[in-house]
């Protein structure tokens, strides 16, 4: 793999060495957190503020996260494309991540697409596994090619092509990322890569793995004391 194949761009010379290595070893498993990791910005928040129009479902969701009620808050999240049919929850995804991507409440991580481009080249199994909800997340994800069954969300239930307010299957939050990985690829990582403690579960089940960031000073200790890779964030451009 040359240059060619796998850009430097702002990865730090080491870490841009390292993955090369791990992906020329492959093929393989890598999983990918999304928000803050794979692209910059939280696409799930923007989501909900495209259809939150009285600011309730926005209130609530700060107000757990702020008590530490997060997977509760994250399935709220979830749960805005709720009685919209799956078509037209689809459209509305798409249109957030312009929408989103326009106004720069996220922005796509060119490193991260080239990383995927790069490994998929190598015959490696790309997934995403993302506490957001998995339509708007698999919107986000099509601009780096990945197709929407190598993205794990946030899964709502559906009754006659419509979502449901609750969840089905395990959720993709913490230990949750894990047992998702389980029950939908069924196989450990053999790399992943995350910026937050809500990925601290998968990482440390991937046989390597990588931080960006890292967004707490805790992660940070832990991929130290792990020997875990730990790349500057990429500032949006």
């Amino acid at each position: 793999m040359d240059e060619n194949d796998f850009p430097a761009r702002r990865w730090l010379p080491e870490h841009h060495e390292w993955l090369t290595r791990q992906l020329a070893d492959g093929p393989g498993l890598l999983c990918l957190d999304w928000d803050e990791t794979c692209a910059a910005g939280d696409i799930g928040e923007a989501l909900i503020r495209s259809l939150d129009e009285n600011g309730e479902v926005w209130a609530s969701y700060t107000s757990k996260l702020e008590s530490g009620d997060v997977l509760e808050a994250f399935v709220d999240a979830a749960a805005v494309l709720s009685g919209m049919d799956v078509v037209e929850a689809a459209a509305h995804c798409r249109t957030c991540v312009d929408e989103a991507i326009r106004v720069g409440d996220v922005a796509v991580r060119p490193e991260i697409q080239d990383l995927i481009r790069a490994a998929e080249a190598c015959s490696w199994e790309v997934w995403v596994v993302s506490a957001s909800v998995q339509p708007v997340v698999a919107a986000f994800a099509s601009l780096y090619g990945l197709a929407s069954n190598r993205v794990i969300g946030m899964n709502l239930a559906q009754e006659q092509g419509r979502y449901l307010a609750y969840l089905e299957g395990p959720n993709s939050y913490r230990q949750g990322k894990v047992d998702a990985i389980e029950q939908f690829i069924g196989r450990q990582p053999d790399l992943a890569i995350g910026d937050a403690m809500t990925d601290l579960e998968m990482l440390s089940f991937s046989k390597k793995a990588l931080v960006i960031g890292p967004s707490s000073s805790e992660l940070r200790r832990i991929a130290h004391s792990m020997g875990w890779p730990i790349q500057p964030v990429f500032e949006s451009i």
